[in-house]
């Protein structure tokens, strides 16, 4: 190194720096693409969150209005509604609802009778259903609309997954005559939670319970229990606190650490809705290395365009620096080496070259005083020469007699004039 050309030095502390400054910069820019790529994901996130809570709730205010419409007429047991116009107002309640599965109206008063209708593959069949003693106690001890927990039921040899929504039937004096009865499919809401391309969204119910998820064989699962995740509490606490918010967590879809969003809703809001009973959430995550795709391109670009800098600068300032510095500074080395020769062998009248200054910056200052002194003392060793020599001459003439002669040149160096 301490044989670098100062030149190669400069350089390469002049990229240094650059590399350095650069290098801060970039990782400033970076923090700062990621932070602002990680709020609007986020925020792009909860807002698709909501807008498939929004779409489930508008499919269940249609399901629970049609159900209070049908209330109304099944409940007038004394009407001119006879069972098979209850039998068509089922079946085009089925029809017009295709998230419900099965709808009965129960009568527990003197005619004891159920009155079933079944969508299987959108055509509707009659099941005959057996009422019991419990069936009816538990009907005569309704007060409000009720639901069950989420359950598989077994229809036409298949697993339905889905729940009971039962509605009290009263009559004029509001004594309980029946219930309106139906089975809400939550499969399928499969298509209108998780789309058709499958994206990254489920439905949650109560503790974490997953209603709708791509990978169907969690289904009924509490996430907890399958998800070591401790984040996974924060998603339950959204849900409970019925708090929309986003938080870090590492999905079992993939295996990756992703940004999720918990938007939670009610999907009844009667009047008897009390707590998070009748409440759901939607989650929907995206993987933190697509949100930071962004972030990592620009991480590439910095990193290319300062290595290009580098070499850009680095050549640019080699050239300068030549120009400017070293080429001069080579002159001057040249000429100080021809004047160090002459002092060293006064008698070797070699040339020297002298180089005028192109500019009078600190180095063609210092170029024309070398200059200047070279000239003076070549001129003093060639006044002393030939003092020198004129001496020795002198001196010859006087050993041979002749006292005629005198020392004629005068030396420069005092040492010699005495």
């Amino acid at each position: 190194m301490k044989s670098t050309k100062i030149g190669f030095k400069i350089v390469v502390m002049v990229c240094a720096v650059v590399i350095a400054i650069s290098a801060i910069m970039g990782f400033i820019i970076n923090h700062k693409v990621e932070s602002v790529l990680q709020s609007q994901a986020t925020e792009l996130l909860q807002k698709k969150a909501q807008l498939v809570s929004f779409k489930i709730q508008g499919i269940m205010k249609r399901i629970f209005m049609g159900a209070n419409t049908l209330e109304r007429f099944l409940s007038d047991e004394n009407g001119s509604i006879n069972d098979t116009l209850k039998k068509r107002m089922l079946s085009e309640f089925l029809l017009a609802n295709p998230h419900v599965l099965l709808i009965s109206a129960i009568y527990t008063n003197n005619n004891e009778r159920a009155i079933t209708a079944m969508n299987i593959n959108s055509k509707i069949a009659y099941p005959n259903i057996a009422l019991n003693e419990n069936m009816i106690n538990q009907i005569h001890s309704l007060k409000s609309i009720t639901r069950s927990d989420p359950y598989y039921k077994e229809v036409d040899g298949n697993k339905i997954y889905g729940m009971d929504i039962t509605f009290p039937l009263k009559d004029k004096n509001q004594n309980v005559i029946g219930a309106l009865n139906f089975f809400l499919n939550i499969d399928a809401f499969y298509t209108d939670v998780v789309g058709k391309k499958k994206s990254n969204t489920f439905l949650m119910g109560k503790d974490g319970r997953l209603l709708i998820n791509p990978n169907r064989g969690i289904q009924d699962k509490i996430l907890s229990a399958i998800n070591p995740d401790k984040r996974v509490a924060k998603a339950v606490e959204y849900y409970n606190n019925n708090e929309a918010g986003t938080l870090s967590y590492h999905s079992l879809s993939g295996d990756t650490e992703t940004f999720l969003a918990i938007q939670p809703f009610d999907f009844f809001e009667g009047k008897e809705n009390n707590g998070n009973h009748w409440r759901w959430a939607i989650g929907k995550y995206v993987n933190k290395s697509l949100v930071f795709q962004e972030a990592t391109n620009t991480r590439y670009i910095i990193i290319t365009t300062l290595i290009l800098g580098v070499l850009v600068l680095a050549l640019l300032v080699f050239i300068i620096i030549s120009s400017l510095i070293t080429k001069r500074i080579s002159r001057v080395n040249n000429t100080l080496n021809d004047f160090f020769n002459l002092l060293n062998n006064p008698k070797n009248h070699h040339a020297i070259s002298l180089t005028p200054p192109s500019t009078y910056d600190e180095i063609g200052q210092m170029q024309a005083s070398i200059n200047e002194n070279i000239l003076k003392t070549q001129e003093n060793i060639q006044a002393d020469n030939k003092a020198i020599q004129n001496s020795i001459e002198v001196t010859n003439h006087v050993e041979n007699g002749d006292f005629t002669q005198e020392i004629a040149c005068v030396p420069k160096n005092k040492d010699l004039q005495a």
